[in-house]
């Protein structure tokens, strides 16, 4: 009996069969990982009768079907006194790792196709750029805002396309998307920021604020904006001295709204709220 059970990891095979080759993706795509042929599921060892044609047989599948060729290897162990093969798949760098055009990951002791959104993902990191570093299809941008904060910031005195590129915002002469988020009009559907001050309860709406389209940098400035407008400092009397107090830190609130922007995935729909 074969003590390690099956879990995100390892995959007991008893026989060769092609569903093999979508663990070998999902491995390649996600992480380390190991299928065992001549064991079944509940851990049976059962041996293999020719492990040589075998592993020929897994090795011609896995050149012929996964795209790009991941990198493995295989052996024979002996184990209960039977052979059985070891299939070993490293996680690969230029994902995404297909079996017949799709991607695969473990979830606990299967393995599942990948969604649309995940495999863009996965195709960003096999790119070895950031999503921000991709090359956008906007032609006329205008960075008003960014120049605006730029010289606010660091007293910059000029401000062209070399600036731009030096932050890598144009790349192959081409504008990428992190110039797309910054600049002060976009077509970004997935760069938004709602604000809203609640009442009583997350029902009542006692103020809103939506900012699509526009710079990232005038989302954040939005969100100080309606934080200044309704938790300003106030005062409140204590015995005979009056006390400033705050309800919110302003700084921690604004901590937080910068990291919900830096921090998301803009390669996915969705809103910082």
């Amino acid at each position: 009996m074969y003590l390690e059970k099956e879990s995100t990891t390892l995959e007991l095979k008893e026989r060769l069969t092609d569903s093999f080759l979508k663990t070998v993706s999902a491995y390649a795509n996600y992480g380390d990982g190991c299928v065992l042929f001549g064991v079944a599921d509940d851990g049976t060892v059962l041996g293999v009768s020719n492990p040589k044609e075998l592993r020929l047989k897994i090795e011609n599948k896995i050149n012929d079907c996964i795209s790009p060729l991941p990198e493995y290897t295989l052996r024979e162990k002996v184990f209960e006194g039977s052979v059985i093969v070891e299939l070993a798949v490293k996680r690969g760098w230029d994902t995404p790792y297909t079996y017949q055009g799709s991607a695969y990951r473990r979830s606990d002791t299967s393995t599942v196709r990948v969604e649309r959104q995940e495999f863009r993902r996965l195709s960003i990191d096999g790119s070895g750029l950031s999503f921000d570093q991709l090359l956008s299809t906007e032609k006329n941008l205008a960075f008003n805002v960014l120049e605006r904060a730029l010289k606010q910031a660091i007293g910059i005195s000029k401000f062209d396309q070399d600036t731009l590129r030096t932050l890598g915002l144009i790349r192959n002469n081409s504008y990428t998307k992190g110039a797309e988020l910054l600049a002060d009009v976009n077509q970004n559907t997935q760069s938004k920021t709602t604000i809203i001050r609640f009442g009583r309860t997350i029902s009542e709406f006692m103020d809103r604020a939506n900012y699509e389209y526009q710079s990232l940098l005038n989302q954040y400035e939005g969100a100080l904006t309606m934080f200044d407008k309704w938790y300003q400092p106030y005062e409140a009397v204590v015995g005979f001295e009056r006390v400033k107090r705050i309800q919110i830190p302003r700084e921690a609130f604004r901590e937080a709204v910068a990291n919900a922007i830096l921090h998301r995935r803009f390669d996915i729909n969705g809103v910082v709220q």
